[in-house]
């Protein structure tokens, strides 16, 4: 059976999990999602690098649901509505045959290459009535401060940095040393800053009190994230770590 990538816990006096799973964007595999649809009781929240609208991804902590108005037209928010009618059609179906939603045809029609893994990991968490929360740092934020505060031999060391890190990954070799200290400028304003912010986003979803909204409840919560952010994200979250770079 399928196992998170890191199992962080939250600690004090009423301690939820969050579970891990990295990725490679835009794969197709629908694994994650199944492990969702499985879980009972199933998470309250879905923590996610990607957003599924550009209002979704306007602010870290941000919520969407199938009620939520105003959103702007487009590609993104006819997905959005796809998304919707596969998870309702799939509870529906799930209802009316007496099965678990990840047995019915909806689901064997959509996971069989229809959506991407991402995609249907959203439909997995409106399916199941967990909150879809966006946890990763608006992208035009992380390139003002990549362009404000770093110089040209920062930004080439970074690259450089990343470079190193593309290879290992291609050729299927450990992750360079993930250390929060010692890594390059760029590393830490492209990468640790967002995985704070990662990490902020799924303790406040697991402890119920994300600020941006007050309907979320305290419970278990799975994050889905680059695969490259595993290693910063188990880093940061040891000791509160997180905390110290989000000031």
């Amino acid at each position: 059976p399928l196992q998170a990538d890191l199992v962080l816990d939250t600690a004090g006096a009423e301690p939820k999990l969050v579970h891990v799973f990295g990725v490679q964007h835009t794969t197709l595999a629908p694994v994650i999602a199944e492990w969702i649809l499985r879980r009972n009781p199933p998470p309250s929240s879905v923590v996610m690098e990607t957003a599924a609208t550009s209002e979704h991804g306007s602010r870290p902590g941000n919520v969407i649901t199938c009620q939520t108005t105003g959103l702007a037209q487009g590609a993104a928010v006819f997905y959005m509505q796809m998304y919707c009618k596969v998870a309702i059609t799939m509870r529906e179906e799930a209802v009316q045959k007496g099965c678990a939603m990840v047995d019915t045809d909806v689901w064997g029609q959509a996971s069989a290459g229809q959506y991407r893994g991402e995609q249907l990991v959203y439909i997995a968490a409106l399916a199941c009535g967990a909150a879809l929360v966006f946890g990763d740092r608006p992208k035009d934020i992380t390139y003002r401060r990549l362009y404000t505060l770093a110089n040209p031999a920062q930004l080439d060391e970074g690259f450089g940095y990343q470079a190193v890190s593309n290879y290992h990954e291609m050729l299927g070799l450990s992750p360079q040393p993930c250390s929060i200290d010692g890594a390059p400028w760029v590393e830490r304003l492209a990468m640790q800053e967002r995985e704070a912010v990662m990490c902020a986003v799924a303790h406040d979803a697991a402890q119920g009190k994300l600020r941006s909204s007050d309907t979320v409840t305290a419970g278990d919560v799975v994050m889905v994230v680059g695969a490259a952010h595993l290693p910063g994200i188990e880093a940061l979250w040891e000791g509160g770590r997180w905390r110290e770079l989000l000031g």
